[in-house]
């Protein structure tokens, strides 16, 4: 087949990366091998600059990039957000993590375009999901997770209720890159989409953070606190803990867990739109929010937490 090619995939022993091996799998015929390439334990020897160079050297004519929504998080409210509308702000929230994948982001996209030694040219796009949960996931539920399991079951809702947050299931924005790769397989694709980056959402719906996270305490047994701690008596003692941290930090390490960052990023308001990506790259979520919400709880109900 003319149009038969293998891929490979960053990144392919985490979360989303087994969910994108596998939609490869039973998804995209026109694969014909799936390359994992992935740093356990990590070392600066790969990063997305030295990727896209050997992209662009071995004449890889596709590459579709896993930005993330941190881009254009600062420390404001994002409602609805829109890829046209919603702009990286001065200063990132996240720097270390956003800045860098905005970093990474911006390489690919401005090498989208560049001509390779067989005629054709590079063509690049960047999809920027949402926080995801689901099956394999170790970071974002785990730690709602761990930080009830030390609190006798109890999650402590933090802030007054009122900012929605957005979640997205990682089988869906899995779901989301082999549209992206497909479209940009066409020829009108190549033309339309290449450099252009798109937000990833489901239809789960916004919703404050303890209310997202309800149904995974509840797989465990456990349940949200009764009242609620108002925000800014919480983040200014975080804060001054990891000022006093900090001045300890030469005679001992501790920490903490969690950051004040954390505790801002999780007391604004951030929802996203993913009109762009419904439109241009064809992308409907496979899977419902109760679909979602029952896979993921199956596999939170059993994680072990230390």
């Amino acid at each position: 087949m003319a149009d038969a090619y293998p891929v490979l995939v960053t990144g392919g022993t985490g979360c989303l990366g087994q969910h994108l091996i596998k939609f490869l799998h039973t998804h995209a015929l026109h694969v014909t091998e799936i390359r994992v390439l992935d740093m356990a334990p990590f070392t600066k020897k790969l990063g997305t600059k030295n990727i896209l160079e050997a992209c662009l050297q071995a004449g890889v004519e596709r590459m579709v990039y896993c930005s993330t929504v941190d881009v254009v998080c600062g420390f404001d409210n994002i409602m609805d957000g829109e890829e046209h509308t919603t702009r990286t702000p001065g200063r990132l929230i996240y720097e270390g993590y956003g800045g860098t994948k905005l970093r990474a982001e911006e390489a690919v996209l401005t090498s989208s375009g560049q001509p390779l030694q067989s005629g054709s040219r590079f063509q690049a796009v960047s999809l920027r999901p949402t926080v995801f949960f689901g099956e394999l996931d170790t970071h974002y539920i785990p730690s709602v997770l761990k930080m009830a399991h030390r609190n006798g079951g109890v999650l402590v809702q933090i802030g007054n209720g009122s900012a929605l947050y957005q979640h997205t299931y990682v089988g869906n924005v899995a779901w989301a890159f082999i549209c992206a790769e497909r479209t940009l397989r066409s020829a009108a694709g190549e033309e339309s989409i290449s450099g252009q980056a798109y937000f990833i959402t489901d239809d789960c719906p916004p919703c404050s953070l303890p209310e997202q996270v309800l149904p995974f305490l509840r797989g465990r047994g456990f349940r949200l606190s009764t009242y609620r701690i108002p925000f800014f008596i919480v983040y200014s003692a975080v804060r001054f803990t990891e000022g006093l941290l900090w001045l300890l930090s030469p005679l001992t390490k501790i920490d903490l867990g969690f950051s004040a960052f954390s505790i801002w990023y999780a007391n604004m308001t951030l929802t996203f739109k993913s009109k762009k990506a419904r439109h241009e790259l064809d992308y409907s979520p496979l899977f419902t929010p109760e679909e979602s919400t029952a896979q993921a709880n199956d596999y939170y109900s059993k994680l072990t937490l230390t």
